[in-house]
């Protein structure tokens, strides 16, 4: 009886190291499949000049994230339920190699408060946010502090330069046109200051506009212009445009052309 006892025990022991082992080759598996196969949205832009979605088994590496961390979990319960089954043995060892009975408290303390902070040390992290500038990738970027759903005054005030930086030639040249239609045609000077007054003005797009606010205000569904823009779907309706064109290297007269050529 106390063989057969034994031998159930060895057994689950073994089939718990044989799992562990499996559950760290699965998560060193998956980590090299998602930093290697499924790489990320600027990554893609710096190796193929483009973007697009990655799928392995109908799978993106999200999806693939959130199944290394199951296993993850998984393996920390098998971890777990083997320390149970030894501790005995772990007790016995520990107390052969620290035999002072006040050093063994103070390193087990130091040890379950390390343990606890490294499992739970996510609730207390603040990421470090950073803005990247002009190109693809991480080549060129500035750190900064600003919430990524809300820009920063810097920014707001760039794409703001930006803007009338793009309109201000197109300003120009319809008064030179006007200007020259006049000289040209003294008869027909109220005729064309009307036409003037009466053109029609630029599509109001702002890099510090979210693309949801695009989308509403001009009418143009979120997937037509995720789409068109080369966005994935997976990125959230409340990035600014400004962000988003430095990552996924579009211009702001792309924006202007998609909603004119949807509601055509």
């Amino acid at each position: 009886m106390n063989g057969k006892k034994k031998f159930n025990r060895s057994t689950i022991k073994l089939i718990i190291n044989v799992s562990m082992f499996l559950c760290m080759m699965a998560i060193a598996g998956i980590g090299f499949l998602m930093k290697y196969v499924l790489i990320s949205g600027v990554e893609r832009w710096e190796k193929y000049g483009r973007n697009f979605d990655m799928f392995f088994f109908g799978l993106d590496r999200h999806e693939w994230g959130k199944i290394h961390l199951i296993i993850a979990f998984v393996l920390l319960g098998l971890l777990l339920l083997h320390l149970f089954l030894n501790w005995k043995i772990l007790l016995g060892m520990f107390g052969k190699f620290i035999p002072q009975k006040m050093w063994r408290r103070i390193l087990t303390t130091i040890f379950i408060i390390i343990s606890i902070f490294l499992v739970f040390s996510f609730l207390i992290i603040n990421p470090e946010i950073q803005e990247l500038e002009q190109g693809r990738g991480r080549q060129r970027n500035i750190y900064t502090d600003f919430e990524i759903t809300e820009p920063s005054e810097k920014a707001v005030k760039e794409e703001i330069k930006e803007a009338k930086r793009e309109i201000q030639p197109r300003i120009k040249d319809q008064e030179y046109k006007v200007t020259e239609k006049i000289i040209e045609t003294p008869d027909t000077h109220d005729s064309s200051i009307q036409t003037h007054d009466h053109q029609e003005s630029p599509l109001d797009i702002r890099g510090f506009m979210t693309i949801l606010e695009v989308s509403e205000k001009h009418n143009v569904p979120v997937d037509y212009l995720k789409q068109q823009l080369g966005i994935p779907e997976s990125v959230s309706n409340s990035r600014a445009l400004g962000q988003l064109r430095r990552i996924y290297d579009f211009r702001m007269s792309d924006v202007k052309t998609i909603i004119e050529k949807y509601n055509k």
